[in-house]
């Protein structure tokens, strides 16, 4: 029995640390994008404040309301 849930602990251990991994690896790729967008944007000869486009976000689609 606790041999089964030390297995389980590092099981989901290493989960998380994969999932971390990946998840601040697209954050850091985002917060990159971002830059690179607002640094565009300053080069545009209209000035374009980046604070004041809002933000998008997706939703995912459920297959099941179709």
């Amino acid at each position: 029995m606790r041999s089964e849930k030390c297995g389980e602990l590092e099981k989901l251990q290493a989960e998380m640390k994969e999932y971390l991994n990946f998840y601040n690896k697209t954050v850091e790729s985002l917060e990159f994008d971002l830059n690179a967008i607002d640094h565009t944007l300053s080069l545009h000869e209209i000035r374009i404040n980046a604070e004041n486009i809002p933000s998008i976000y997706k939703h995912p689609v459920n297959s099941k309301s179709k």
